[in-house]
């Protein structure tokens, strides 16, 4: 095995009884820390932007370029449909939301469209 590994592989190892599998088990632990840290320090900038507007968490994510909790599309999809010269119901059925999602998204209509908010 090298230095990367994938989770099903090592997963396989562990359940087989494979002593070598535990050799990852530093590796994941400083892994699984570093993701805690990041998920920290982002909900840190989510409240401080939340703070400066008014302590609403959705327009806090807006501004940190993430999409809100019942948004299906981040805003780098919703660029790429921008750009996507398929037909809106092509479009909509390969990321799963309504014809008319993409129509107002190509149209900068949408809610959460960057455009609309400068």
């Amino acid at each position: 095995m090298s230095d990367e590994f994938d989770l099903e592989g090592l997963r396989d190892m562990a359940e087989a009884g494979d002593v070598r599998a535990l050799r990852w088990l530093p590796t994941l632990l400083d892994r699984l820390k570093a993701a805690e840290a990041r998920a920290e320090a982002l909900e840190r900038s989510l409240t401080e932007v939340a703070q400066r507007h008014g302590g609403s968490t959705g327009v806090a994510k807006a501004a940190l370029g993430l999409p809100h909790g019942n948004g299906k599309l981040t805003p780098a999809e919703m660029e790429a449909i921008r750009n996507d010269g398929r037909s809106l119901r092509a479009i909509a059925a390969a990321y799963g939301v309504h014809f008319s999602t993409i129509s107002k998204i190509k149209g900068g209509k949408h809610s959460s469209d960057q455009r609309r908010r400068s």
